[in-house]
């Protein structure tokens, strides 16, 4: 919701501002949005809550290793919303079919400098799989699944992941669930329609779900196209799955949750990471998953806020966490595996959502939204292996001679301070 997030930092409603009008204010704004059974001191207690201890054994440091996991989009169905229908949050273009929006957003995971595809309102999904697996290392957090949230905005997304068990590379094997710190107050089993209307580029998209409850996805002033996704040519979708707790209507500010979901803090906080120790059963007990293959994410909050829209849920990658010194990759070409571009380990750095990183043995390939200048990549002992100017948006070492261990990659901007990346090839 990036044009409504400009007025939001502006100071119409403001961390600042919230602090600013004091704490009973905030309570009655955070009651609003406060999800049932929890009063708005609680609620709260919960926005000014740090990392949870759950997740603090676990949590990545400074300087741990990741890599951005190269995705395969095996299922692409959003919920109506306000960016559906848009070629950037959605894929869509006039006339394309369900099978050229996937091609679309696969493309844009993969290629684009800054993907940000939406979810739409409540339920709205998208599955991946992985080009080779996420393992599972007991006791830390294994990957981070990327949003656009940032300080004043989270919109957060249930995530459910599998192991590709039959070997037929489809999302078909059981599923877990992500126990976020939500699961207890969330209602499992929830399952919501939304109808066509008759004149669905003009009007509200109607719903009703399986607790009573009926309502719409309003329109707004932003977005004129229409909601209801064009390349699905039916009258009514239904999703099921987990609703997170609170339905937040008026114009409010989201309380960040305080873990084990996507879109919910911004990339490099933390609380952002997932510890795959944390995947459930439906009844919630461990599946303990040894590595996952493909990730599902839903938007999770069934809520409306005014000018801000629906709550929507972003998807934008993966990173995987590294946590050894010398990772061992299955896709090494020492060992006689392929290496796919878009797996590369690359360093936390101030900026990491900035930057896409792509690496083979013998090319890396940096892409950015970002103006900047130059990069060079160089040993630890200092040589400089090759360098390349940013040419929109992109610059490319290619010849590359063969890796000697961690290199660094170094981002130069002018008048600014350089980036610095530690990769892999």
């Amino acid at each position: 919701m990036e044009k409504i997030f400009s007025l939001v930092s502006a100071g119409t409603l403001s961390r600042a501002v919230l602090t600013a009008l004091g704490t009973l204010t905030a309570a009655l704004l955070l009651q609003a949005a406060a999800p049932s059974g929890r009063t708005a001191s609680q609620a709260l207690q919960t926005a000014n809550k740090q990392v949870s201890p759950t997740l603090a054994a676990s949590a990545p440091k400074a300087d741990t290793l990741y890599r951005q996991v190269a995705l395969t989009v095996t299922e692409y169905r959003p919920a109506p919303g306000q960016f559906i229908n848009t070629a950037h949050y959605s894929g869509y273009q006039e006339g394309a079919d369900e099978e050229a929006v996937r091609s679309a957003v696969q493309d844009s995971l993969n290629h684009s400098a800054a993907p940000v595809i939406t979810l739409g309102a409540w339920g709205g999904y998208i599955t991946v799989r992985t080009l080779t697996p996420i393992k599972n290392h007991p006791g830390k957090a294994d990957l981070v699944v990327l949003g656009n949230a940032h300080s004043s905005s989270s919109e957060p997304g249930v995530i459910s992941v599998s192991c590709d068990v039959n070997a037929n590379g489809l999302p078909d094997d059981p599923w877990y669930e992500i126990k976020g710190s939500e699961w207890e107050l969330s209602t499992h089993g929830y399952a919501l329609t939304y109808y066509r209307p008759a004149d669905y580029r003009k009007e509200n998209i109607p719903w009703s779900d399986n607790q009573g409850a009926e309502g719409e996805v309003p329109r707004n002033q932003y977005h004129a196209q229409p909601y209801w996704p064009l390349w699905i040519d039916r009258d009514e979708l239904t999703f099921t799955g987990t609703a997170l707790p609170g339905t937040a209507q008026g114009y409010v500010l989201n309380t960040k949750l305080d873990y084990g979901y996507a879109d919910n803090q911004e990339n490099n906080h933390p609380a952002a990471a997932i510890d795959l120790d944390w995947a459930v059963s439906p009844d919630g007990s461990p599946a303990s998953v040894e590595q996952i293959d493909f990730i599902r994410v839903h938007t999770g909050l069934n809520a409306q806020m005014g000018v801000l829209g629906e709550c929507s849920t972003e998807f934008c990658g993966v990173k995987a966490i590294l946590w050894e010194e010398s990772p061992s990759r299955p896709d090494d070409p020492d060992e006689g595996g392929e290496t796919p571009g878009g797996e590369t380990p690359i360093e936390a750095v101030s900026e990491p959502e900035a930057l896409q990183i792509m690496a083979t043995a013998e090319e890396v390939e940096i892409r950015t939204y970002a103006a900047l200048g130059s990069v060079v990549l160089f040993r630890s002992d200092g040589t400089v292996v090759a360098q390349a100017p940013f040419i929109n948006g992109r610059a490319r070492l290619t010849g590359l001679p063969p890796a000697q261990g961690p290199e660094i990659l170094q981002i130069q901007r002018a008048h600014l301070p350089a980036q610095v990346c530690k990769i892999m090839r």
